[in-house]
């Protein structure tokens, strides 16, 4: 984690945040899901778990996770006691929901913007707080997808050039288990090129590969989209969040100031760094 200090100043911070929105939540019946009885808070710090454990690997840090939850985190802002309409749900069951199906919660209200302050402050700190694990996420599933795209290329081309008869030397088997991780799916191209001069099979198993390549390319185009998402969502947290940051400070968290700046500095210059 990049400047760890700053970090580890700001989760005491997020979780305070947390807890006061966990209150109200639970308070009212607000849950994470149908068939998560938690308060809907809890959905999203799952993700501040994860970041504070340092598991960077796990599933909850991945990119599309974090675009959406950038995403509900700004239409609670704007609707904390309805239902999201998000048109694509990524939670663990079916949706970031309440337990009156979409129905608006009655609150007080003090109660409501006691909740829409809150949530303020826990989104612009979660965005910074995230963008590191976003960016990290996204580099290397796409640098893994990329590799495995020419991997398979670099086999497809050995099963042609074998099938004509141009590189006699080149051993498929080799090949297959060198660049095909899924056992599986070299299994399939080993059968499918049963005798390297039978261009048929060879055929065959190239329409295997192509598949394999054009399926990866579609991951990296949602990756790719994903993470455009979160970072677009994240200015767009920043540019509403001027006030609350500039309150905060007031109250002496001048940290979190200080912190969302620099995190603004480092996406404007296309990083991170923080």
């Amino acid at each position: 984690m990049k400047n760890s200090a700053s970090k580890q100043a700001i989760i005491p911070i997020v979780n305070g945040v947390y807890e006061e929105i966990f209150v109200i939540e639970k308070t009212l019946a607000i849950l994470a899901d149908g068939n998560d009885y938690r308060p809907r808070i809890d959905y999203f710090h799952d993700a501040i778990r994860m970041l504070t454990a340092g598991a960077s690997g796990d599933p909850r840090l991945a990119v599309e996770m974090l675009a959406y939850d950038v995403a509900m985190l700004r239409h609670i802002c704007a609707n904390p006691m309805i239902r999201s309409k998000a048109a694509k749900n990524l939670s663990p069951s079916n949706a970031i929901a309440i337990i009156d199906d979409g129905k608006v919660i009655k609150a007080d209200s003090q109660t409501k913007y006691r909740l829409i302050d809150a949530y303020k402050k826990y989104t612009v700190l979660f965005v910074a707080l995230l963008a590191e694990a976003a960016d990290d996420n996204y580099y290397s599933r796409i640098s893994e997808a990329n590799e495995a795209v020419e991997n398979i290329a670099a086999l497809e081309n050995g099963i042609k050039n074998t099938a004509k008869k141009k590189d006699v030397a080149v051993d498929i088997e080799e090949l297959a288990e060198q660049y095909v991780d899924d056992p599986e799916l070299a299994d399939k191209i080993l059968k499918g090129f049963a005798g390297k001069k039978n261009k048929i099979l060879a055929g065959e198993a190239v329409k295997i590969l192509q598949e394999q390549i054009k399926n990866t390319d579609k991951k990296i185009k949602t990756i790719e989209q994903a993470h455009f998402n979160y970072a677009t969502g994240q200015l767009a947290v920043y540019e509403n969040s001027k006030d609350t940051v500039k309150k905060m400070a007031m109250n002496g968290l001048n940290v979190v100031g200080d912190f969302v700046e620099n995190a603004i500095r480092q996406t404007g210059k296309g990083g991170r760094g923080f």
